[in-house]
């Protein structure tokens, strides 16, 4: 009798712990929405996971964050808590995406390396085309500036005269997902020596006619200041929706990927191109850097427009662009990316006269209504 009560006191505990566990799934770490503060809080409450909510209700914002159980009354969605934001310090929740190439905040270690987290790259954009009277994903395309997106010129190469063919989408972490800024396309600004035909220089900017409100899920990248800023053997991480096979077997991923490649010398990618059907004539245009051909990890179709970032001093700058390679990780073939160091004058240059005033303004009220519902 005594043994089968242990047993199931221990059965209990078991059940406990697994209870206590966050689940195996990515939950919306970033959305934040309003919730009515458990009396006698006052002030500004807001939906979060219980792991980012102290022991007195008020919203974690430095510091080892672990994930706990914590019981509070609440009308929060299932696994989330109502939190005290606090009073003075709603601009500093905000402040590590204010700068550039800051990752986002509340992130948790992850066993799938290709997994991204919501809100993990905040510069991530997407481009949308209308298609049959439906937005479809065409592109990526990274935020440089509130009002510029840095993408690929073969991405919007064919809508010169139909910007209004395009949208791009800010915060977007799952394709099929409701959150997001988003904004129509005013001009599609071209490098002036873009190559359609043999594909040189394929970078391109994109002016939008409204401003992304700079938050949680939505920041800007860093733009490098100087040509080889990052050697060959550097580990960079590229993002995108693309397909994960080549070809019609293929599929867009639902939520945004990431791989890691290394930088790859441009002789020696060029030395394994012509080892493909281009031939040993082939010459590898210098406004193009390489990327990757290992372990089969490359962009694919639909990662075009992409940003690759590379890490230094705890910032990510974009080191390319993705523009195209041979099938999608085949053997020891590198995936090829435009090479931002080149344009980043041309960038800074156009994002001076075109771009404005790049600071965020007070309309933290209406942030909410920056989100399509």
């Amino acid at each position: 009798m005594t043994s089968n009560r242990q047993w199931y006191v221990f059965f209990l505990i078991s059940i406990k712990l697994i209870l206590a566990q966050p689940p195996a799934d990515l939950r919306d770490t970033s959305s934040y929405s309003r919730c009515e503060c458990p009396r006698p809080t006052k002030g500004r409450c807001e939906c979060v996971e219980p792991g980012l909510c102290n022991e007195d209700g008020v919203l974690i914002t430095k510091g080892f964050i672990q994930w706990r159980s914590l019981e509070r009354p609440t009308t929060c969605p299932l696994n989330e808590v109502c939190c005290k934001v606090p009073d003075d310090d709603y601009d500093e929740i905000r402040s590590p995406v204010a700068q550039c190439g800051q990752k986002g905040p509340f992130l948790r270690a992850l066993l799938n390396k290709e997994t991204t987290q919501e809100g993990e790259y905040p510069w991530m954009a997407a481009i949308f085309t209308l298609q049959d009277g439906n937005w479809t994903f065409r592109c990526g395309a990274s935020i440089v500036h509130r009002r510029l997106v840095l993408t690929a010129a073969q991405c919007v190469n064919e809508f010169q005269d139909n910007e209004n063919g395009l949208k791009v989408r800010a915060g977007l972490w799952d394709l099929q997902g409701k959150k997001f800024q988003e904004a129509e396309v005013d001009e599609i600004i071209l490098y002036p020596k873009y190559s359609s035909n043999y594909l040189m220089n394929d970078i391109a900017l994109l002016l939008t006619s409204q401003t992304f409100r700079i938050g949680l899920r939505v920041g800007k990248v860093c733009l490098p200041n100087e040509r080889g800023m990052f050697p060959p053997g550097a580990n960079c991480i590229a993002t995108g929706w693309g397909r994960n096979k080549y070809g019609d077997r293929g599929e867009l991923q639902t939520t945004l990927k990431q791989i890691e490649v290394p930088i790859v010398p441009h002789n020696v990618c060029q030395s394994r191109l012509r080892k493909t059907y281009l031939g040993h004539f082939f010459e590898l245009d210098k406004s193009y850097i390489c990327a990757g051909g290992n372990d089969k990890r490359d962009m694919c179709k639909g990662d075009a427009g992409g940003p690759l970032v590379c890490e230094r001093d705890g910032s990510y700058y974009q080191a390319g662009v993705v523009s195209w390679g041979v099938g999608c990780g085949l053997g020891k073939l590198p995936g090829v990316y435009s090479d931002v160091s080149l344009f980043s004058e041309w960038i800074r240059k156009t994002i001076e006269e075109r771009g404005g005033d790049d600071d965020d303004e007070d309309e933290e009220e209406k942030e909410e209504e920056d989100y399509e519902e």
